[in-house]
């Protein structure tokens, strides 16, 4: 809400792939529907800011969205992306079933996503703990900063007890071992 905003923000712009779910936002907010991965060269150099959060893992080709993220921001401009990685065994196994399963797997698992009938694809391109590894790619697409924080554990076990025990040992040790390839969530920061 713009009462909530800073006072150095002078816009605040969504973006959504549907134009549907861009009609239910705010209307003091300006909107843009585009696909992250594709063209955006009329973006260039418009935002000093972009976050996104649950949003690579959806996107096919997260070089492209990355890539194209950059070409957005203006110099000195900074992203800010709140993504699941893969090779955390939920998101690993979502990624590896058919959509179908995974789908019928998520609402039984989280009953209020069930209510709204809501899962996207998911694809996990570039949506990876492995710290060294993300780093150079996205320093090769021509970020000059780049940080990444990893978190382990996650509610999906919440409601089968062996494997809630399971996952809490199992986070424990991933966390005191930093084993960053297989963290549960990364919170990315780069600079142009």
């Amino acid at each position: 809400m713009p009462d909530q905003w800073p006072d150095n923000l002078n816009s605040y712009t969504i973006n959504d792939i549907d134009q549907q779910e861009l009609d239910l936002a705010p209307a003091q907010n300006k909107t843009q529907c585009f696909d992250i991965c594709d063209t955006v060269e009329h973006l260039n150099n418009s935002y000093d800011i972009i976050f996104s959060r649950f949003v690579g893992e959806h996107v096919r080709d997260g070089e492209k969205m990355h890539r194209n993220i950059l070409s957005m921001l203006r110099p000195g401009g900074t992203a800010f992306h709140f993504v699941p990685t893969l090779y955390s065994l939920p998101f690993f196994v979502n990624w590896l079933v058919p959509e179908t399963f995974a789908r019928q797997v998520l609402f039984v698992v989280n009953p209020s996503r069930g209510k709204m009938k809501v899962k996207f694809p998911a694809h996990y391109s570039w949506c990876r703990g492995s710290n060294s590894a993300m780093q150079k790619r996205l320093k090769e697409l021509g970020y000059s900063a780049v940080h990444i924080d990893r978190f382990y554990g996650h509610h999906y076990f919440q409601k089968i007890p062996v494997l809630k025990g399971f996952e809490r040992t199992t986070r424990n040790l991933l966390r005191k071992t930093d084993l960053t390839p297989f963290g549960s969530y990364a919170y990315i920061t780069v600079t142009k």
